[in-house]
């Protein structure tokens, strides 16, 4: 399938790299500037979007990730996101409220219990996470001898 880019996401197979010659023909860009890095997000998005694979951006080529290296990439940008939520809200709750308006107050009142409850939340997963211990697959036989 061929889109706002001239790539053939139907061909993209999991474990291929997009090469910087192939890049470049892409986006019309010379590799290393700041237009083709802002052009790789782009195609980066373009692929998530169009495909059920996921892409990085390794310096100036772009990786179509084999499911084991998706699960691990995707898991720790999922963890950096958290603890960004973290260090965030932590930095919403040193706003002096006292140096607002009072419709700033009220505005600032409403995102601070609204990320509150997002952190919340995210806590408690992972305290149930660590509770629980993780989780064990456990698939019951599909055909039992009768006796």
């Amino acid at each position: 399938m061929q889109g706002q880019y001239p790539l053939d996401t139907d061909a993209l197979r999991k474990g291929t790299v997009l090469s910087e010659t192939q890049l470049g023909q892409i986006t019309g860009c010379k590799p290393g500037t700041d237009a083709y890095r802002f052009q790789l997000m782009e195609i980066q998005k373009f692929i998530h979007t169009k495909t059920q694979c996921t892409a990085r951006i390794a310096g100036d080529t772009i990786a179509i990730l084999t499911d084991a290296e998706a699960s691990v990439y995707n898991h720790t940008r999922l963890r950096a996101h958290v603890v960004g939520i973290a260090r965030r809200h932590s930095l919403m709750l040193k706003v002096d409220a006292g140096q607002l308006t009072e419709s700033n107050k009220v505005d600032h009142d409403k995102r601070l219990l609204g990320q509150s409850r997002i952190v919340s939340a995210i806590a408690a997963v992972n305290r149930s996470m660590l509770a629980g211990g993780g989780y064990t697959r456990s698939t019951p036989g599909l055909l039992r001898k009768v006796s």
